[in-house]
């Protein structure tokens, strides 16, 4: 079973969708790669919103802290999709 692309307004496709597994790096996230799970995305501004867990940073628990990211597509890859 293939999953029908995406289209939006400027008539694109995206290589992600709304909660699949995704790598990323970007500067404003530090110098590490980052996995996580696609909650947004914003055709406009060509950037998704990803969850993901900082292992670099941990709460009074001992667990690592949940941080959201607002990561441009070119700086996503796709792990896996969940059907």
């Amino acid at each position: 079973m293939s999953a029908t692309p995406l289209f939006y307004c400027d008539d694109e496709t995206y290589a992600v969708e709304m909660f699949d597994r995704v790598e990323f790096r970007h500067v404003d996230c530090g110098r590490l790669t980052h996995a996580g799970v696609v909650t947004a995305i914003y055709p406009r501004k060509r950037s998704v919103k990803v969850r993901y867990q900082d292992g670099g940073d941990w709460n009074k628990q001992g667990e690592p802290r949940v941080k959201v990211a607002i990561v441009p597509l070119s700086c996503v890859e796709l792990v896996g999709r969940d059907y």
